[in-house]
């Protein structure tokens, strides 16, 4: 018998799990996915951690040779974009791949778009509205270099303008890049109507080859779906074998754990090399293996749909959206509490500080400005409360005597 003590913990911890979970309208939910979601959000921590400990001189002392091979390492962090890519390809393909695979209902595109609209649109306004005021109120940016970056980013258009990421949100250019694939997926996602698998998997992978091949090595090109195509083509690939293969259904065998270790070996290898042609070729193939293998597998399945793990992961976007504020806020407070002689105790400390800060703001912000938006007829509901409070009775005022 549980003590009440573990009990309450339980309860609580249970209470909140249940509270924090992500609201799907599709009725699939597959936590593996935002445990690899997690994955993702975690890089990216990392990456820009080390970016604001040297951009704060947080860490006063010159870097050792093993230091330094150290934030090497950790400058790598910048795939766990290119890991929330295969994810999106693969859960955007799903129904589309679905209906012409499966037999399912045909992808009503008006309502992909407006379900695009309403979901993500809301929490990334209010994001770069307080984006916007923090630099006209802390860092005194001009009014109008503040409104026109502002504008350019809501409409996703800043990497294509001013060929530099966000000055509002500078995590806003890989938005921009996914905003791209919703728009163009409903025309490209008919390849699924090729019957033939080797057929349709074929060409995919020879367009995404192609496109590497050719494309020209410029900043705008490299910020824009042409640059990273080829990671939302992992994902259509690993759902074309989750809805064909699989039927539907995670195999968890052990044999693809041994591919997801081979996958994520073989992408930490390629990401330390210099990013020739040969190596863009081969980081999708890693990137397909190691998901593949750890959403496939037995022990990285477990882990990845442990519920924290996944439930942390349903909270990607707004932890992606606020992660840069809160860590630049961490970083600088928690600066005289970290000063060490060794680089890693430093980072690691200021990691502690800064995830702790990041997952408590984020819970907050994803209760008030995400989760309410992932309810599919929310707009309906608005207005509906919107009219009774306007037609509800109004109190009589109390009569003097």
């Amino acid at each position: 018998m549980a003590e009440p003590a573990e009990s309450a913990k339980l309860s609580w911890s249970s209470q909140l799990l249940q509270r924090l979970g992500r609201t799907t309208t599709s009725g699939l939910y597959l936590p593996e996915i935002d445990g690899l979601r997690t994955v993702a959000i975690l890089f990216v921590v990392l990456y820009h951690l080390r970016t604001f400990i040297e951009g704060q001189n947080a860490y006063p002392h010159a870097l050792t040779a093993w230091e330094e091979g150290f934030t090497q390492i950790l400058r790598r962090g910048f795939f766990g974009v290119e890991l929330f890519f295969a994810v999106s390809g693969f859960i955007i393909a799903l129904p589309f791949a679905s209906h012409f695979l499966k037999g399912g209902p045909a992808v009503n595109v008006g309502r992909f778009y407006l379900r695009r609209l309403t979901r993500l649109e809301p929490p990334y306004l209010i994001n770069l509205v307080v984006n916007a005021f923090i630099r006209l109120v802390v860092d005194h940016a001009p009014l109008l270099f503040v409104v026109e970056r502002f504008f350019a980013s809501a409409f996703y258009l800043h990497n294509q303008i001013y060929a530099q990421h966000s000055v509002i949100n500078l995590a806003a250019w890989s938005l921009e890049i996914e905003f791209q694939f919703y728009f163009l997926a409903p025309f490209f996602l008919g390849v699924f109507a090729l019957k033939p698998a080797w057929l349709r998997r074929g060409l995919t992978v020879a367009a995404m080859a192609l496109i590497i091949a050719l494309r020209p090595d410029w900043w705008r090109i490299d910020k824009s779906l042409v640059g990273k195509i080829e990671y939302f083509g992992v994902g259509l690939l690993i759902a074309d074998i989750y809805l064909t293969n699989w039927q539907a259904a995670l195999p968890r065998r052990r044999q693809l754990d041994g591919v997801a270790i081979t996958g994520w070996i073989g992408l930490g290898f390629l990401l330390a090399l210099p990013e020739t042609r040969w190596v863009m070729l081969g980081r999708p193939v890693a990137l397909f293996a190691a998901v593949l293998g750890s959403i496939g597998g037995t022990w990285f399945s477990a882990v990845l749909r442990y519920p924290w793990i996944a439930t942390f992961g349903g909270m990607c976007y707004t932890v992606y959206l606020y992660h840069s504020l809160v860590l630049a806020v961490t970083v600088r407070l928690a600066k005289r509490l970290t000063l060490s002689s060794s680089y890693l105790l430093t980072y690691t400390l200021q990691f502690i500080v800064g995830f702790a800060a990041i997952f408590v703001v984020s819970v907050i912000l994803y209760l008030l400005f995400e989760k309410p938006f992932m309810e599919r007829d929310w707009p309906r509901r608005w207005r509906e409360r919107w009219r009774q409070w306007r037609t509800a009775p109004q109190p009589e005022p109390a009569c003097a005597d």
